[in-house]
């Protein structure tokens, strides 16, 4: 392919076809679409070659691992494709030698081999980073399917929890723990499978059933609440479950195994009004009675350090705040105090 026409000139200077075309451009031009022919064949049947050579080679590394280094593939390689590498001309001189030499060396080393043909360190090198490429992403492709695999089975294992739960949901109350339901379900093969996955715990998931659970308690007892006031029952801390039950029945929808809970919670909401009440009731008490001290000490003339309940009560009793306790017993007892 590095041939120049003048060789061919001088080395088929005698032959009858080069001496038929005695016109040097005319020679010129037929050698040249010659050459661009042979060019093109030989190009088409090198890349056929490499590109067979490099198929074989990279089945050759189908099994490297990630880990592998250039240099121990590198001796692998030599070893089952060295004779298929392109030949290599060693010269005792620093000296360029024309490519066309070498195609002389080459045959005369034994038989037409092209020189060109094969691979070379660069195609092994290529082939290696890409059959590295290949293991990397098949180590990756297999850690995402073991990942995938084990997202999937902990997922199941959650799923089969939850159904645990949802078997004892009907004993659940929005107050219940986790130190009351645990001793039920600690042998049973749907919690133990859920010990040491990443996720969500059995205690987290417990919470979250409660917490849903509380939502729909508060749901039903509001609406219980509701119809309450429109019926107007009083709802007091001495009410029976029965007769919540009773009304629940004729006037709202509340599940039965919510009753006895949402009664419970109406009658500490009862209890702490009136606890309320009496405790605003008796702040109210406080306040008249602070009141009718200092009106005491607001008395003209004030009282004497030695005046005495019965004495100073007709002028004691006409005192707007000592209407306002209506107590004489309190009265007499600040008066006392003061």
């Amino acid at each position: 392919e590095h041939t120049r026409l003048r060789k061919v000139e001088h080395l088929a200077a005698d032959h009858e076809a080069l001496r038929a075309i005695p016109a040097r451009s005319r020679r010129a031009r037929l050698f040249g679409e010659y050459m661009d022919e042979r060019l093109k064949d030989l190009d088409d049947a090198r890349r056929q070659v490499r590109r067979q050579l490099t198929r074989e080679a990279a089945e050759f590394l189908g099994d490297i691992p990630v880990g592998a280094k250039w240099d121990d593939i590198k001796t692998r390689l030599l070893d089952r494709f060295g004779d298929q590498l392109m030949p290599v001309l060693s010269t005792n001189d620093s000296r360029r030698v024309p490519m066309d030499a070498v195609y002389y060396f080459v045959h005369g080393k034994g038989g037409a081999v092209d020189p060109e043909a094969g691979l070379s360190m660069l195609d092994l090198m290529d082939v290696y980073d890409a059959a590295i490429a290949d293991a990397e992403k098949r180590e990756s492709e297999q850690r995402q399917k073991e990942k995938a695999a084990v997202a999937r089975r902990e997922r199941q294992s959650r799923d089969a929890f939850r159904g645990l739960l949802e078997e004892h949901s009907t004993q659940f109350t929005p107050s219940s723990t986790w130190s009351e339901f645990y001793p039920q379900i600690k042998q049973d093969p749907r919690y133990t499978a859920m010990l040491g996955q990443a996720g969500s715990t059995p205690l987290e998931l417990f919470w979250d059933c409660i917490e849903l659970l509380s939502d729909d308690y508060y749901r039903h007892r509001k609406s219980l609440e509701c119809a309450m006031r429109d019926h107007g029952f009083q709802m007091s801390p001495n009410t029976a479950l029965g007769d919540v039950r009773e009304f629940a029945a004729k006037h709202c929808d509340v599940p039965e195994h919510c009753m006895e809970y949402i009664h419970e919670q109406l009658v500490i909401k009862a209890r702490r009004r009136v606890e309320e009440e009496e405790e605003r009731a008796q702040r109210h008490w406080r306040r008249l009675v602070d009141d009718f001290k200092y009106a005491l000490h607001d008395l003209d003339p004030p009282l004497a350090p030695d005046a005495g309940w019965d004495k100073e009560l007709p002028r004691i009793s006409v005192l707007p705040e000592f209407k306002g306790v209506g107590d004489e017993a309190a009265c007499r007892a600040a008066f006392d105090a003061v």
